[in-house]
Formats: C-alpha cells, structure tokens, sequence
C-alpha cells in the first residue's frame, strides 16, 4: 500500500460498501468492454440536464456506467459552480458542497463496479485531470476505488476568483495535506512521516508545526470565512502531537509545544490538549509506549508495527 493510498483511506466509505470491499478482497478482473455490471445503475428519465455543457459526452458516457442520470447531473450542477464561482465566499460554499456529493458518489461508483475493478474503475481513470476538482484514486493496497479533491485544482480557481480568504486556505490546504486530500480529519498529514506502508512517526519538534500554526493564525485573523475549516486544520496538527512515535528527540518535542503555547496562536480547547501531551510526555519519560528520536538509525522504534 503506498503512502498516498493510504493517506487517501476513508474507512467511512468503506464501512458502507463492505460487502463490495470484501468481494474486491477475494476476486481480481475488470470486465470487458462488452460486459454488463452485475449490478444495474438506475436510470431517471425524468432527470433533465440544466448544466449540459459542463461534462462533456464522453465524461457522461464513462460515468453512465457507475452512476444513475441523477447522480451525474449531480456532479454536472458541481462542476458548473466550479467553473463558473467568481468569490471567495462561493467558494468555501461549493468547498463544503462537494465534500459529501463526493462521499455518496463514491459509494454509489462502488457499488456498480464489478468486483476486481479495483483502482481504475475500468475507465474513471481515464476521467483524472478532466473534471475539474475531482481525482479517482484506490485505497487499500488498490483493492478499493475512491474520489477525492485535488488540492492543485483548488489552487486553480481560487486563482482567478474575487477576495483572497480562498488563496489563502488553499495555500494552508496544501502545506498539511500535499496535492489531493479526501477529508479535513486526514490523520496522515506532512507533518507525519512514514516509514512503512502502515506506519511511520510525527515529526512534531522539527519547528514546522509552529511554522503552520502561526501561518492558520494569521489567516484567522484576516477573515473568518473558513473558520471552522482552519481551525480542524490546526486540530489535526494538535492531535499530530500526541502520537507515541517521535521522530525528533523529546527535548526538541517538548521545547516546540512549550513554544506554540507561549505564542497563543491556538483557538478554544487546543492550548488544554496540547499541554496535555506535554505533561504526559514527561511524567513517563521511559515508557515504551512512547518513542523519541526515531530518526536515530539505531533507536529501535516499532514505528507502530
């Protein structure tokens, strides 16, 4: 499982198609192009398309194999505001629009593939770097097929729209997460490192989480349109502290908590569970639940294996 599939696992998703999940587990093979799902996608004759011209036919062609007529003027009426938003305001309104259309047609893409479909959906591959926001990628060692947001399309149309609040986020969206994330709750962050398929370390203490939080800080303090979003950001980087494996040593771990406390760039209960972390750092220095310095070669970590 590389580090981007695994970064881009949604258990949420998987825990609603398990039945699927488990027949990708046991089986391999696409079908062919002559081949008809074993499962039937729902057709809405009623469905009439107000944003025609925002996918293309053979986008809708590809995406008539996985998804009801209803569903892809769903993702229609998505592209269309992405295309065409002119703010910053509307853009954090589609931000929090897409975020579940994309889970539930996720879901929906599931479940018409035949099992072994696997990462390339049999074509919703051939949809990357056409539909603006929207990335195909696979999760599970590639067993699973999923959509996510593509971060550097973010950056695209925040580029030409009004205001700067949108700019500003999507810069912050990609120092935490790289070029695509699937939620704000991504445990597996840049300021994680990994050193195997399935585990790794923090690299809280190396100076760059005060770096993120102060630049989250400073873009609070400009506008408040993407609080609620910022302010998970800086949770995550938080929670980030509270791993049991440290890459840095614990005396650079501790000085860089004590640093972003004195700073008190933190919203609400933030600054509380950081200095938990702390406490619990030093009331057991020895734990081997707890990992220091695993950068070091010859420092034993487990690295969660």
């Amino acid at each position: 499982m590389g580090i981007k599939s695994l970064r881009m696992f949604n258990w949420n998703i998987v825990s609603n198609v398990a039945p699927v999940f488990l027949a990708f587990l046991a089986l391999s093979g696409c079908r062919s192009k002559g081949e008809k799902s074993n499962t039937p996608v729902p057709t809405d004759s009623a469905v009439v398309s107000s944003n025609s011209t925002a996918l293309s036919d053979s986008q809708r062609a590809t995406l008539k194999r996985y998804l009801s007529a209803s569903s892809i003027e769903q993702m229609a009426e998505d592209q269309q505001q992405w295309k065409t938003l002119e703010t910053d305001t509307a853009f954090a309104k589609q931000f929090r629009a897409t975020f579940p259309l994309m889970d539930s047609i996720t879901a929906e893409a599931v479940r018409n593939m035949n099992a072994g479909d696997s990462y390339n959906g049999c074509g919703l591959d051939s949809l990357a770097e056409k539909i603006l926001v929207w990335r195909p990628g696979c999760v599970v060692e590639c067993m699973a097929f999923m959509y996510d947001i593509s971060v550097e399309d973010l950056e695209t149309v925040a580029k030409r729209s009004r205001g700067s609040a949108d700019d500003e986020f999507v810069f912050l969206l990609k120092q935490l997460y790289g070029e695509t994330l699937f939620s704000l709750d991504d445990p597996f962050i840049t300021l994680f490192q990994f050193e195997w398929d399935y585990g790794g370390g923090t690299l809280s203490g190396n100076g760059e989480s005060l770096k993120f939080l102060n630049l989250c800080h400073n873009a609070l303090a400009k506008s408040s349109l993407f609080q609620n979003e910022i302010e998970k950001m800086m949770s995550g980087v938080v929670e980030n502290f509270n791993d049991n494996t440290y890459m840095e040593p614990k005396s650079k771990v501790q000085a860089e908590i004590q640093s972003i406390l004195d700073a008190g760039i933190l919203p609400g209960s933030l600054s509380g569970k950081l200095v938990t972390t702390q406490l619990r750092n030093e009331a057991a220095p020895d734990s081997a639940r707890l990992q220091f310095n695993c950068n070091e070669e010859n420092a034993g970590c487990d690295f969660g294996g």
